[in-house]
């Protein structure tokens, strides 16, 4: 509801989203811990990669620039869409990251 107010400054809007975004994510780990739970198969989907990336690096943004940390994307624009679980292949991408 905050993101419909027009007097919203964008800074907020922005992290508003990343709340969002988080929100949902969080709420996609639980289901998938309850599927694991019932040992229900995953659910794949045509996923953008670079997409998925870019939101796990959004995620990171903040640690990484208080740590002094930039970072560089060389992505290829014209990757093809692959077939994944979104939150699986964002968690192991989180991984990366952390560990790097």
């Amino acid at each position: 509801m905050l993101l419909d107010n027009p007097d919203l400054p964008e800074t907020a809007r922005k992290d508003l989203r990343v709340i969002l975004q988080e929100a949902q994510r969080t709420k996609q780990i639980v289901q998938n811990l309850l599927s694991f739970a019932r040992q229900m198969p995953p659910q794949r989907n045509a996923v953008q990669l670079n997409l998925i990336l870019r939101r796990t690096i959004q995620l990171r943004s903040y640690d990484f620039n208080s740590h002094g940390v930039d970072i560089v994307e060389h992505l290829d624009e014209d990757f093809p869409m692959s077939t994944a679980t979104l939150i699986k292949l964002q968690q192991v991408f989180l991984n990366i990251l952390n560990n790097a």
